[in-house]
């Protein structure tokens, strides 16, 4: 499993300096504190409306969610330490992405926050799905599996999915996004409709050579109306060859499944990134 990076501001909004007085100046801890590293640290003050920027790298040793704390002592009058928590999750079949609360507001009283720089994707890898119609999903006792299946275990309120596959320039398929939740008393789980289908058009906007989308993969520029599901759902469908994305609440389910029927496509595939 490959390690992955995460860079994090630290804004000052005071009108004084700020100062971090840690040793080191931003301290990881908790129960998978040996998963993270801070490899580089802020600046030991921080002028007035100024920032200073860090970089966390995650390190898997297991499939799977990992946990820590970061800690920044600093000489703000009301909340030192400055304490954020963040999740990392170890991917078998991907490379392992850091991934945060990104809308969370995160002020250290009136003069300073930390914000992230960056959204990471993370490849589903939905077997390169060449499905001629949706599987079916029914109530099963078995937990879906997280990894080449286009299964997420989401760790945030929403996500960000955007879809490629081998065919491109008007190629199309259609897509479903369901949740799994158990019922905890009779210890099974059941799939619920997030976003019911639609259609994804391809553009000729293609991967880079040598990466896991590559020169022969080409993403969607067009994203269809939703015919059915949650009420909050967003799509941006730019055409024009540019990358398309729908956002979609977690709603607190354990799993969020994508499912894809590729009709005139030659296969179907995602990236997903949690906000």
């Amino acid at each position: 499993m490959a390690s992955s990076s995460q860079d994090f501001d630290i804004n000052n909004d005071g009108t004084a300096t700020l100062t971090l007085s840690g040793t080191p100046k931003v301290a990881v801890s908790g129960a998978d504190a040996a998963n993270f590293v801070v490899s580089v640290q802020p600046a030991a003050t921080v002028a007035a409306s100024g920032t200073s920027t860090f970089t966390v790298v995650f390190t898997p040793t297991s499939v799977g969610p990992h946990y820590a704390t970061l800690s920044i002592a600093n000489d703000d009058s009301d909340e030192n330490p400055y304490t954020y928590s963040i999740q990392g999750t170890g991917v078998a079949s991907a490379a392992a992405e850091l991934s945060q609360l990104l809308e969370r507001s995160m002020g250290m009283g009136q003069q300073v926050n930390i914000t992230e720089k960056t959204m990471p994707f993370k490849i589903l890898y939905a077997a390169n799905s060449t499905a001629t119609s949706f599987a079916s999903k029914v109530p099963s006792i078995t937990a879906p599996v997280v990894g080449d299946n286009g299964v997420f275990s989401p760790g945030n309120t929403k996500a960000k999915i955007a879809f490629f596959g081998t065919d491109a320039d008007a190629e199309a398929g259609n897509v479903r996004i369901l949740g799994w939740s158990k019922v905890s008393k009779d210890d099974f789980y059941i799939p619920v409709v997030i976003a019911e289908t639609f259609l994804i058009t391809f553009g000729t906007s293609p991967g880079l050579a040598g990466s896991d989308i590559d020169e022969n993969q080409f993403f969607a520029d067009t994203i269809g109306s939703v015919t059915g599901g949650h009420s909050d759902i967003k799509v941006l469908s730019p055409g024009n060859n540019l990358v398309g994305w729908i956002e979609i609440p977690t709603l607190g389910f354990q799993y969020i499944e994508v499912l894809f029927d590729r009709t005139t496509a030659a296969s179907l595939n995602c990236v997903m990134a949690e906000l």
